[in-house]
């Protein structure tokens, strides 16, 4: 191969290479900013689809060693302003609650709910 045609490869290669560094670190930024949503503790941007367990913070506890959420329940519908309407496992209404006080339900392997990996999709 000539010098030009040698050059002119080089130049194509490094061209790629931006582009695939910079398709990198966008995915990279995307990644680290969800996963600072998931561990800031103030701040809760879940959305619950009809059908999704979820757990519950508890309003009042009587002792220090008391569990701080309950659960799990299903949302039975989903109402506008992030208010959900659950239901307990066997089918009776529970209520209406806003979206601060809901959390995700993380269970065993298999199960259809939402996990880690799909925040950082």
């Amino acid at each position: 191969m000539s010098d030009i045609d040698s050059m002119g490869l080089q130049q194509y290669r490094l061209h790629q290479l931006k582009e695939n560094r910079t398709v990198t670190n966008q995915k990279r930024n995307h990644i680290r900013d969800m996963i600072k949503l998931l561990n800031d503790p103030k701040e809760n941007h879940n959305s619950y689809a009809v059908g999704e367990f979820v757990m519950l913070r508890k309003r009042i506890r009587h002792l220090k060693s008391d569990p701080t959420i309950e659960g799990h329940f299903i949302v039975k519908e989903a109402y506008t302003k992030d208010s959900y309407l659950l239901n307990k496992l066997n089918g009776t209404a529970l209520g209406t609650y806003n979206v601060k006080m809901i959390y995700p339900a993380f269970q065993y392997y298999g199960s259809p709910l939402r996990c880690i990996h799909s925040y950082t999709l």
